[in-house]
């Protein structure tokens, strides 16, 4: 017997837990208005990846989760989900807007609108920062607002970020399902 419902995560996911013999799925709370055929597509290659097939997620999860609509839905609750995000990319130091800016007259990314870049604080990991390409969203550790680092250093760890942004949704890889 399965049993499923939504919950509020930070990140698009599913999780899956087995207790006494029952299976109980937690989709993200991102998808509580998908139609069922989504919610139902992201099940299938969920319970086939668990028995270890290659599975890949449908057309119609593709287009519902890269479409206009989930993004604008969507956007600010994942911000608001991070612990400590900055209000906007203004830091102490370094603005990232500039770095963006910068980035863009380099011509090493295009412009979009819905991009949101923030600062997080530094946990001592050794990543610089995370993004979301479905949120369309990167957030940089703070340890590269200072003056100790130069404006180069922090170009580079935001564009290693929007690059995962630009490649945009893997549809045979999905940005988390635990």
């Amino acid at each position: 017997m399965t049993s499923s419902d939504f919950v509020e995560l930070r990140d698009f996911k599913v999780l899956w837990e087995c207790v006494n013999g029952r299976m109980r799925c937690h989709f993200s709370d991102y998808l509580r208005d998908a139609p069922a055929k989504v919610v139902e597509s992201v099940a299938d290659v969920m319970f086939m990846r668990m028995k270890g097939e290659d599975a890949f997620y449908s057309k119609d999860v593709q287009d519902y989760v890269t479409s206009d609509s989930f993004l604008r839905k969507n956007q600010f609750t994942y911000i608001d989900r991070f612990e400590d995000i900055s209000s906007g990319p203004e830091g102490e130091c370094f603005d990232l807007e500039d770095s963006y800016r910068r980035l863009i007259a380099m011509n090493l990314v295009d412009f979009d609108p819905d991009i949101c870049i923030r600062w997080i604080p530094w946990d001592g990991g050794t990543y610089v920062g995370h993004s979301s390409t479905l949120m369309k969203t990167v957030a940089l550790k703070d340890v590269f607002d200072s003056d100790e680092h130069s404006r180069e250093l922090l170009d580079y760890c935001l564009y290693s970020q929007l690059v995962h942004i630009r490649l945009g949704f893997n549809v045979s890889k999905p940005e988390r399902i635990s």
